[in-house]
């Protein structure tokens, strides 16, 4: 629960710092970028699984347990969450799709 409260805060410091920065307000947008450094510095946000870390799962599933065809697309993308909850569930479904027969 904590941890969504804190990617929240870092989400809308991001959209905040945006808007600033369209708007000519330099100063105000780096204030908002220097709270979500320090957000993420705290070190409880874990680091969002990479490519190569979805590529090495979604293999390891297609070679012990799922054939990689469309129809399992759906229990693929749930065991790579599984494997990798700090994965973003778009990224995985992207790369899946596009590693189907």
């Amino acid at each position: 629960k904590e941890i969504t409260i804190l990617k929240k805060m870092i989400e809308q410091r991001q959209i905040t710092a945006k808007l600033y920065s369209n708007n000519d307000r330099p100063d105000l947008a780096e204030k908002e970028r220097a709270e979500v450094t320090a957000i993420e510095d705290l070190g409880f946000i874990p680091k969002p699984a990479t490519e190569q870390d979805i590529a090495c799962v979604f293999d390891a599933i297609t070679t012990l347990e799922l054939e990689p065809v469309k129809q399992n697309m759906g229990k693929i993308v749930k065991a790579i969450k599984q494997t990798l909850p700090n994965a973003d569930g778009k990224i995985v479904a992207t790369y899946v799709s596009s590693h189907l027969h």
